[in-house]
């Protein structure tokens, strides 16, 4: 298993972001991300050792503006 995924993500221009994994009821298991970053192409490592086998989703909260996406651990 790797111990490590990552999530590329791109943001249209500066403002207020915060990237989490939740699981698939929707209960925040980790915060990635949380601040104000420049608009752009990203890419983050999350560790996921502490993360069952299963699905997930992670979500990118922009401005509002709320992008879910189905992570699977294996």
């Amino acid at each position: 298993m790797n111990s490590y995924t990552k999530i590329d993500y791109h943001l249209p221009g500066s403002g207020s972001m915060k990237l989490w994994i939740s699981d698939v009821q929707g209960k925040e298991l980790m915060e990635v991300e949380n601040g104000v970053k420049g608009g752009g192409n990203y890419t983050v490592q999350i560790p996921i050792q502490s993360l069952a086998p299963g699905v997930y989703l992670y979500h990118l909260l922009f401005e509002g503006r709320l992008i879910s996406r189905r992570l699977s651990v294996y």
